[in-house]
């Protein structure tokens, strides 16, 4: 998951718009950004003063983020996702991931495969098709149910691979997004960075947030 181009395949091969109406008669709406529904949503390329502040970052952040409006992937709706899983593949493949009899493998021979944890009643039967999605192009997702105290206590020692979580977000955001995303917080046992988020950039967008003085600046 260190690499950028795995993450972005395993998201490509989610099929929200299928899952949502099969199982969610269309009530949820995709969120788009941590703060979405608010002002603080990118919805639109930097302005000139997000790329002041951007623009001694160019290299450590993604090249998209002067270029393109971030959206989640989207589908048809059909269920079927060939388009999606051949663009997957070819992310895959850039990352060093090759078909080897009906698995993705490394160069060392490991294949791709991984665990959700599991902590929630219901959550299986919106894993079992993405889980077959992935299967199809030869990645291995795996499902563990746990009990909520062995959830807990895997979560604190950030022994999973995989997990679902959510961040409440206010319109003043500040120093608690040093909990959620910043560096110091990764390994902290009771810290919100479940991603364990290790990124200089990062932690410099948070400094700025945090030191910022208006609420254009904070903006």
């Amino acid at each position: 998951f260190k690499d950028r181009r795995v993450r972005q395949a395993l998201g490509m091969l989610w099929d929200y718009e299928w899952s949502n109406r099969q199982m969610m008669r269309n009530m949820y709406i995709r969120q788009q950004s941590v703060f979405s529904n608010t002002p603080l949503a990118a919805r639109k390329l930097p302005d000139a003063g997000e790329l002041k502040l951007l623009e001694p970052l160019r290299g450590k952040v993604p090249d998209e983020v002067f270029s393109t409006v971030f959206t989640a992937p989207v589908t048809d709706g059909s269920g079927i996702i060939r388009k999606q899983q051949l663009q997957a593949l070819a992310l895959l493949e850039q990352a060093g991931w090759r078909p080897e009899g009906d698995r993705l493998v490394n160069s060392q021979g490991t294949p791709l495969a991984f665990t959700f944890l599991n902590g929630q009643a219901g959550m299986e039967r919106l894993l079992l098709p993405w889980k077959r999605n992935l299967a199809q192009i030869g990645v291995t997702l795996d499902i563990r149910n746990v009990d909520s105290a062995q959830y807990v206590n895997r979560l604190m020692a950030r022994d999973y691979d995989m997990i679902v979580t959510g961040y409440p977000v206010t319109l003043s955001p500040g120093a608690e997004l040093y909990n959620y995303f910043g560096s110091a917080a990764a390994h902290d046992p009771g810290s919100n960075n479940l991603m364990v988020l290790q990124d200089p950039a990062v932690d410099r967008l948070i400094d700025g947030l945090v030191r910022a003085d208006t609420q254009a600046d904070m903006l």
